[in-house]
C-alpha cells in the first residue's frame, strides 16, 4: 500500500492547469503528456525516423512529472521563467523522496536526458512538447485571444526547439500560417 500512496504524489500531475483550454478549464499537464505522446506517435509513423520508439514515449510520459512540484509555467510569461530552472531543481529533489524507488532511477534518467536534449529521442521529444499546444488550441480562437500572441512571439518560444530539424521547422512555419490565414495570431 505505501508504494501505491507515493504513485499518488505522481497522480497530481493531473492536478497541474497549464494555460490551453479544454472545455470550460484549463488543461492538466497530465492530459498535455497524454497528446503530446499522441503528437508523438503520429509524427514518428509520419516521418519515418530511425527513433527508439519507447524511449520517446517515456520521454513523454515524465517529461512533466517535476510540475506536480514546481508548477507548470506559461512559456509567455517572462517573470516565471526567471524562476522556472530553480524550482524545477527544487521540485526534482523534493519529488525524487515522494516517488516508488522503482520508478526513480528511471525517472531521473528520462528527466535528465530531456533536460539536455543532447539525444535524438530527447530533441524529438522536446520538439513535440513545443508543437502540442500550438496543435491542441488550433481551433480554439478564445484562448488565442486570450494570449493576444504575434507571429514574433510564436517563434520566439518555439523555433529554437524545433531548428534541429526542417521537418519540423517546415511544420511550424504550416501552424503559424494556418493561425495567421484564422486570424488567431498578428
Amino acid at each position: 500500500m505505501k508504494d501505491f500512496k507515493k504513485i499518488l504524489v505522481m497522480y497530481q500531475l493531473k492536478e497541474v492547469y497549464r494555460t490551453c483550454h479544454v472545455l470550460d478549464r484549463r488543461e492538466s499537464s497530465a492530459e498535455h503528456s497524454w497528446s503530446s505522446m499522441i503528437l508523438a506517435d503520429y509524427f514518428l509513423g509520419k516521418m519515418k525516423l530511425k527513433l527508439d520508439r519507447e524511449r520517446v514515449m517515456d520521454i513523454l510520459l515524465y517529461h512533466d512529472l517535476v510540475e506536480v512540484e514546481a508548477g507548470d509555467t506559461y512559456v509567455h510569461d517572462k517573470k516565471a521563467l526567471k524562476t522556472k530552472e530553480k524550482r524545477e531543481k527544487e521540485g526534482l529533489e523534493k519529488l525524487k523522496e515522494k516517488m516508488p524507488k522503482v520508478l526513480l532511477k528511471k525517472y531521473v534518467a528520462l528527466y535528465g536526458e530531456y533536460k539536455e536534449c543532447k539525444t535524438a529521442e530527447a530533441r524529438f521529444a522536446n520538439a513535440i512538447d513545443k508543437l502540442d499546444p500550438i496543435v491542441h488550441s488550433l481551433e480554439k480562437a478564445h484562448s488565442w485571444a486570450e494570449w493576444d500572441l504575434s507571429e514574433e512571439d510564436v517563434r520566439e518560444v518555439k523555433e529554437k526547439h524545433l531548428v534541429f530539424s526542417q521537418e519540423f521547422m517546415n511544420i511550424l512555419d504550416d501552424l503559424i500560417q494556418y493561425l495567421k490565414r484564422k486570424n488567431l495570431i498578428r
